[in-house]
């Protein structure tokens, strides 16, 4: 589908994340060409890629201390409103995405080192 620097993104990889999305959007891929989403998608996967190697070319990384600590915090409200371990409340969200865990904290730590780069 695209080459962003030194990585391809293939049809699969793409389709995966534009089914991921328009499950979260509650649209239709014919909808979601209208709207012209997909060609969002492509563009976001653009950009996020390109900050992934300003990331690497500046040094930046989210270390283990730091992904656990934002994960304890974005799950403690949530763990404490129903009753549940935030370890629960991370595994139910998990597997609500449709990923696994260890993609879940791939991206949860790519999206954090973008935003440092961002910021």
């Amino acid at each position: 589908v695209a080459r962003i620097g030194r990585k391809k993104t293939t049809k699969n990889e793409f389709a995966r994340r534009v089914q991921r999305t328009l499950r979260a959007e509650n649209v239709n891929p014919g909808q979601a060409y209208q709207m012209g989403l997909i060609q969002q998608i492509l563009t976001t996967e653009i950009w996020q890629r390109l900050l992934g190697y300003t990331a690497q070319d500046w040094g930046v990384a989210v270390g283990d201390d730091v992904l656990l600590a934002h994960l304890r915090e974005l799950s403690a409200s949530a763990a404490a409103s129903q009753n549940m371990s935030p370890a629960e409340v991370i595994k139910r969200y998990i597997a609500s995405q449709g990923v696994s865990e260890a993609e879940f904290l791939f991206t949860l730590r790519q999206d954090m080192t973008r935003d440092l780069v961002r910021a």
